[in-house]
């Protein structure tokens, strides 16, 4: 969980994100964790490819596009799922064990 939260809060920052919430519960599916934010948000156009190896927005900042890659792989190497959540404003992603 270390690995993946520490990715999720250092994308929320680089993002412009003033709070993070994590919400937790359990539901017939399993146990979930949400982690959400305030920050600009992912635009329509690159929802899609956010958890696709090397794909970045930050290239120019060093980013290198493994971040969320590297989050899904260990979400599911751990048996759960990750999914992007629809939202208005910041970005939310939802585990599910």
């Amino acid at each position: 969980m270390r690995i993946i939260l520490a990715h999720l809060l250092e994308n929320a920052a680089q993002h412009e994100a003033g709070t993070v919430n994590l919400e937790a519960g359990t539901n017939p599916k399993g146990v979930w964790l949400t982690v959400s934010d305030d920050g600009t948000g992912i635009s329509k156009g690159n929802r899609e490819k956010i958890m696709t190896p090397f794909f970045t927005t930050r290239r120019e900042q060093g980013g290198t596009g493994m971040g969320l890659n590297i989050v899904k792989s260990t979400v599911e190497a751990l048996g759960g799922s990750l999914s992007l959540e629809p939202r208005e404003n910041g970005t939310c992603f939802r585990i599910v064990f």
